[in-house]
C-alpha cells in the first residue's frame, strides 16, 4: 500500500513516494539431526514466521530528455525488519525487529527503444550498512506502457 506523486515541470520531473509493506520473516528456525546412524539421516525441523510492517520512503528527481529517454537519481529511506535475536539466541520466542533506517541512493535511466517497452538499467548504492550490508546492487527492469 503507498502513493506516489510525481510533479512534472517542463524536462524536469520531482518524485516522491512512501510505501507500507507487510513482510513475512523467519523468525526462528532449527534443524536437529535426530537419527544419524546406518547411513540413514531423518531431521527434525521447527521454524517460525512473523508478519511486520516495513516503511519506505523516496525522494528523487529525473530529467526527460526527450520522449524516448530520461534519467533519475532517487534517495530511499526504510526501516529492515532483521531477526538478529535469532542468531544470538536458541530461544524458539525470538522476535523479527522492525530494525535501523537506511538510507540508500539510486541512479537509473530508462530508454524507450520502441513506444511501448522501457528498459532501466539502475545502480543503487548503500548509504548507511549497519548492521546488515548492502550493495552495491546493479539491476535492469522493463516497464510496457500501454496507450491511454
Amino acid at each position: 500500500m503507498g502513493a506516489s506523486v510525481t510533479l512534472p515541470h517542463g524536462p524536469h520531473r520531482f518524485l516522491l513516494s512512501a510505501n507500507l509493506l507487510v513482510v513475512s520473516i523467519p523468525s526462528y528456525s532449527e534443524t536437529t539431526c535426530i537419527d544419524c546412524e546406518d547411513g540413514e539421516t531423518m531431521f527434525e525441523a521447527g521454524h517460525s514466521r512473523e508478519s511486520i510492517l516495513q516503511a519506505v520512503s523516496s525522494m528523487g528527481y529525473a530529467y526527460r530528455f526527450d520522449e524516448h529517454f530520461h534519467i533519475q537519481l532517487v534517495g530511499t529511506l526504510q526501516n529492515h525488519p532483521t531477526n538478529q535475536e535469532s542468531f544470538t539466541s536458541s530461544e524458539s520466542g525470538a522476535d523479527v525487529q522492525y530494525g535501523p533506517l537506511y538510507a540508500g541512493l539510486a541512479l537509473s535511466a530508462e530508454w524507450f527503444p520502441i513506444p511501448w517497452l522501457g528498459l532501466v538499467p539502475a545502480l543503487q548504492w548503500p548509504l548507511t550498512q549497519s548492521p546488515i550490508r548492502y550493495g552495491p546492487i546493479i539491476g535492469l527492469g522493463l516497464r510496457g506502457l500501454l496507450e491511454r
